[in-house]
């Protein structure tokens, strides 16, 4: 029912020569039920972290006040992998509804089950022993259910973020969670305000990622909590001929037709969020948003600030919004609007930005789609076009660059002008980037201006 990988079995077996016990515990016990690959194999074992250190010798004591050490081993394939080894345990009170005031180490496997938060976490398993379900987890799994250990409001109380983590799981498998322990995270969401920025960042990297609009409905308790600008976005309706929903519905829609890579998701999930202060209602009842995407990138860019995101993250989330609508009216499109994305966002940023144009417009008045959807394909080969034809679209690539200007007696800021004035040429001129095209068209503007200067 279980395989275990070579090394969890040499771990567990060394483990009960030395006269302890040992099994495969948590998310590796569950996935493998699933028949799904797990990520990590985490053993859990009645012997303490100093115990530990007489069965393995070469132990890295990751979260040893916890009673976590790690073991690294080479697998069949020479790669080195991280075990995560934890003692029995038993958690005091979470005064600050994150971490355990104390941790004593126990001795049995029931006591370290009766913590873990969700059933389908609390099983174990080894080769001698089998499956112990003591909980129902694996009921659970067949049935589809989130459900707590014990009572869901102890376990919330202890953690708040494990509110988060029974959503996160029910979309991800697609489950549904158990009234109860819905009633409690409805009731403990309020308490994510004391847990840290970066958790609940990862926990809703997550939960984006396994979107869909089957999976939607426990999302939405998310946003409420953790995204309420968002959330707003659901009175802003949209009486405009190429909307059928609200801002919010659409932004669900839009994200749920995005491919799952996070900074284009999340770039779906918060392109619209300016158009609630950007409304305005035309002499005929038509709803506009006019310049909505460089608000929503400002409200953006102080949500993915709050949540820690990473820069690169942060840069490609906050470039795709800027230019979420960019060029919509323009179909079919040109040569030349296309060199100028490719100009401006570079060859990836411009391939993402067709995929999160394609998922805007899915999730928008099916009527007007098609038309838009095959522009964006024209765009596409339009790019794939100019690629291949070695077109320039950036000023690197021009058969000029500063040292040349220098020759020709230019200097300091001047250079970058021409640079940019000789690129904007060659977007509208492609046959026309060689030097000597370029020298004649930066003389002859001079000419006209009466100086060096275009």
């Amino acid at each position: 029912m279980i395989k275990l990988p070579n090394n969890v079995k040499y771990i567990i077996r060394r483990f009960e020569e030395n006269g302890y016990e040992a099994y495969a515990v948590g998310g590796c016990v569950r996935d493998s039920l699933l028949n799904r690959e797990p990520k990590d194999w985490d053993i859990a074992t009645n012997a303490t972290p100093n115990e530990m250190r007489t069965v393995f010798t070469h132990l890295v004591p990751t979260g040893e006040k916890y009673g976590t050490m790690t073991l690294v081993l080479k697998d069949e394939n020479n790669n080195q992998n991280m075990y995560e080894i934890t003692a029995y345990r038993q958690d005091s009170s979470y005064s600050d509804g994150r971490r355990p005031d104390n941790v004593s180490f126990s001795k049995t496997l029931h006591d370290d089950m009766s913590r873990r938060d969700f059933t389908v976490n609390a099983m174990a398993y080894n080769e001698r022993d089998g499956l112990i379900d003591m909980f129902s987890g694996a009921e659970d799994l067949r049935n589809g259910v989130i459900r707590c250990v014990g009572n869901p409001e102890e376990r919330f109380c202890e953690d708040a973020l494990r509110t988060m983590r029974a959503v996160r799981f029910a979309m991800r498998y697609n489950f549904a969670i158990e009234d109860k322990t819905l009633l409690a995270v409805r009731k403990y969401l309020p308490r994510l305000d004391v847990i840290a920025r970066e958790r609940i960042r990862a926990e809703l990297c997550e939960m984006l990622l396994a979107l869909s609009l089957e999976n939607r409905r426990y999302f939405d308790i998310i946003v409420r909590q953790v995204l309420p600008l968002l959330w707003e976005c659901r009175k802003c309706i949209q009486n405009n001929p190429h909307h059928i929903y609200d801002v919010y519905e659409h932004t669900i829609h839009a994200v749920a037709e995005t491919p799952p890579v996070l900074h284009l998701r999340l770039a779906m999930l918060l392109h619209d969020i300016g158009k609630p202060a950007c409304k305005s209602t035309d002499e005929n009842g038509v709803d506009h948003f006019y310049k909505h995407p460089l608000k929503s990138k400002e409200i953006a860019h102080g949500i993915l600030n709050e949540l820690r995101f990473d820069n690169e993250t942060k840069q490609k989330t906050l470039i795709l919004i800027e230019h979420h609508d960019r060029d919509n009216h323009s179909v079919p499109p040109s040569r030349r609007v296309v060199a100028r994305i490719l100009r401006d966002l570079g060859e990836e940023l411009t391939e993402d930005l067709f995929k999160i144009k394609t998922a805007d417009c899915l999730a928008q008045n099916p009527e007007y789609v098609q038309p838009k959807l095959d522009a964006l394909a024209e765009a596409r080969d339009l790019a794939a076009k100019i690629k291949a034809d070695s077109e320039c679209f950036s000023i690197k690539d021009l058969a000029l660059d500063g040292r040349d200007l220098i020759e020709l007696g230019y200097s300091g800021a001047e250079i970058g002008r021409l640079l940019n004035a000789c690129m904007e040429f060659v977007l509208d001129n492609p046959d026309k980037n060689t030097k000597d095209d370029l020298v004649e068209f930066i003389r002859k503007n001079a000419a006209e201006n009466g100086s060096k200067q275009l």
